[in-house]
Order: C-alpha cells, then sequence, then structure tokens
C-alpha cells in the first residue's frame, strides 16, 4: 500500500500533491542513506584497528611483566642455592649481592691455589725443609724374582733396583726402602707385598710362561682378602727370556694380569720399547756371548763384534731398560705417597 507524501514547508511540492513518485510503500525495506553506511563502515574499522593496537601492546607488556617476574625467581634461587652451599663450610658472612659473591669466589680460589704454590716455594727454596718433609713417608720398593738360581734374572733384578736408587738420589731427597728378594718362601712373603708400594715382580720364561717357582709363590702366598683395592699401590714387570719370539710378551702379561687382580696400579717402562716392561733376551743372537763352536746359520749372520763380551751375560741395552724402569716405578711411587 502506497501513502501519498505530504508537503511539507519549504518543499518545491504543494500540499497534498498525490503522485507516484511521491508515494510510499510501507512494504519495502527501509534502505539506508548512502552517506551513513560510509561513515558506519569507516567508523568501524578505524574501532577495530584501535582495539587491535591496544590488544597487541597489552600482549607485549604481559609478556615482559613474565619474564621480568621469572627472571626475578630465578636469582633469589640462585641465592638460596649459594647460602646453602656455604653453610657446610662454615661461612659466617651472608651472600646477598653480586659483589659478595665475587668476593666468596675469590676466597675459594685464593685458599685452593695459595697453599699449592707455597708448597712449590718452600720445596725449592729450602733442601733442608724438603729433606724433613719426605722423611716420614719413607718410599718402599719391592724387587722379587725368580728361580732363585737363574742368573739372568738376578742381572736383571740388580739393574732395577741401581735404577730405583738412583731416583732416590736424583730427583727426590727421601729414603728409599728397596728391598731386592727372591720367591724362597723362607725369603719373601705377602706381607713384604702389603707394606711395599710398589712391587717389580720377575719370571724366567719357561714354555712361554711364569716359572713355576714364581706362579707356586704367588698362589701359595698372595690372599686376595687381605687386599684393600683403595691403596695405590704401583705393580711392574720383567722377564728373560731366551728368544725374542719365545713368549717374553706373554709371561710378561701373565705377571701384569696377576698384579691388576689384587688391584694394583701398572707402571711400564720409560719408552714405548718396553710398554709391558722390561724382557731380556739371552740365548738368540746377538744378545749372548759368541759361541765359538756354534756353525748355525743365525750366528753366522752377525760378526763375533756384535756379541757379548766372555763373561757378560745380559745386553747393555736391556740393563738400560732395567734401570729405566726402576727409575720410573720409583719416581711414581714417591709422587703418590706425597
Amino acid at each position: 500500500m502506497k501513502v501519498p507524501q505530504q508537503g511539507t514547508a519549504g518543499s518545491c511540492l504543494p500540499y497534498g500533491t498525490d503522485t507516484d513518485a511521491d508515494l510510499i510503500d510501507e512494504t519495502a525495506p527501509l534502505q539506508p542513506h548512502p552517506k551513513t553506511t560510509t561513515c558506519s563502515i569507516q567508523e568501524r574499522s578505524r574501532q577495530s584497528e584501535i582495539i587491535r593496537v591496544c590488544w597487541g601492546g597489552g600482549t607485549v607488556a604481559w609478556l615482559a611483566l613474565a619474564a621480568l617476574a621469572y627472571l626475578i625467581a630465578l636469582s633469589h634461587l640462585l641465592l638460596y642455592r649459594l647460602q646453602e652451599f656455604d653453610k657446610p663450610a662454615g661461612r659466617s658472612h651472608q651472600v646477598g649481592s653480586f659483589w659478595a659473591r665475587g668476593d666468596l669466589n675469590h676466597e675459594r680460589a685464593t685458599k685452593s691455589v695459595q697453599p699449592n704454590l707455597l708448597s712449590k716455594v718452600e720445596l725449592s727454596s729450602s733442601t733442608s725443609n724438603d729433606q724433613k718433609s719426605y722423611t716420614n713417608n719413607p718410599v718402599g720398593i719391592l724387587i722379587v724374582y725368580g728361580p732363585e738360581e737363574d742368573p739372568w734374572q738376578k742381572i736383571m733384578a740388580q739393574a732395577i733396583y741401581e735404577g730405583c736408587q738412583s731416583a732416590a738420589s736424583s730427583d727426590f731427597a727421601l729414603p728409599t726402602n728397596i728391598q731386592l728378594k727372591t720367591v724362597a718362601s723362607a725369603t719373601c712373603t705377602f706381607q713384604d707385598v702389603l707394606a711395599a708400594d710398589a712391587v717389580i715382580l720377575g719370571s724366567s720364561v719357561e714354555n712361554a710362561n711364569v716359572h713355576p717357582a714364581v706362579q707356586q709363590w704367588i698362589d701359595r702366598q698372595w690372599d686376595i682378602t687381605r687386599v684393600d683395592g683403595s691403596n695405590a699401590k704401583l705393580g711392574a714387570a720383567f722377564v728373560t727370556a731366551g728368544g725374542i719370539t719365545a713368549g717374553q710378551e706373554s709371561t710378561l702379561n701373565n705377571l701384569l694380569k696377576t698384579m691388576m687382580v689384587f688391584r694394583m696400579i701398572l707402571v711400564g717402562g720409560e719408552t714405548w720399547e718396553s710398554s709391558f716392561g722390561v724382557a731380556a733376551i739371552t740365548a738368540q743372537a746377538p744378545f749372548m756371548p759368541y759361541p765359538e763352536n756354534d756353525d748355525s746359520d743365525d750366528v753366522a749372520l752377525f760378526p763375533p763384534s756384535c756379541y757379548l763380551p766372555p763373561g757378560q751375560l745380559v745386553s747393555p741395552m736391556f740393563l738400560d731398560q732395567a734401570r729405566r724402569l726402576g727409575s720410573r716405578v720409583a719416581n711414581v711411587a714417591q709422587k703418590l705417597n706425597r
């Protein structure tokens, strides 16, 4: 239904004009004015932009506050841990600031480093004080070998003994108790092994194995139940063999493994040539006296000057390795015994 539009004051149409253009359809939906629609959209977009900016800024602020709170809590936790750490040491001061923690760390470093520096200065400046400090802790080294009647074993053991003595007299000013014994039960017991700071065990090679006299002495005398694994007892080995590949290294390994079972710390020779200990070759050319009546091919390979002089049973090369082994064992034992 169309209702006639009434004329109003100032209108170009006279009052009461009834035309089709002036009729308003009441059933048609109302249409907003174009200007009003454009303003409303722009205003809404502006409001949305303001809300988005405000919300984004608030999120950043909340994240910053959360991070600050986390850092504060972490700093308090670290301070608490430092205070708990200092309680067993009997600290009287409290760790309350960064500078206090710095002073505490400086104090710890000073106390831990200063005694070592002072001890080095005292040892280098006064020989009498050095001797006095070490006199109460003599180092005991036991050199035991077998069989007793083996002359090559005796010569090698004596060279090791000399090496131990030379280390004690040149590098360290303290008395060293060095014992040279055989595996005879009346001569050496397991109590001697327990009392020593280092044990150097020697054996001749018997069919690529430890000599029965040495092995029986170990089996009958040594008692694993009397061994304290916390003690730093050193162990080393030396052997004498007839040939270069006649079982000297396997015998060395057997002696070393036995000492490992009894919780000893193994010490090798001074150079890589004697890594597992010292092995002397005694019956193969040219590591023996020249055999006058031997026309074998091995003997003919070397001129007579390469052989040992008459009466000398062990090559000077092996004796030098034995002395170095004794010196190294003595040095390590003395350092551990400080």
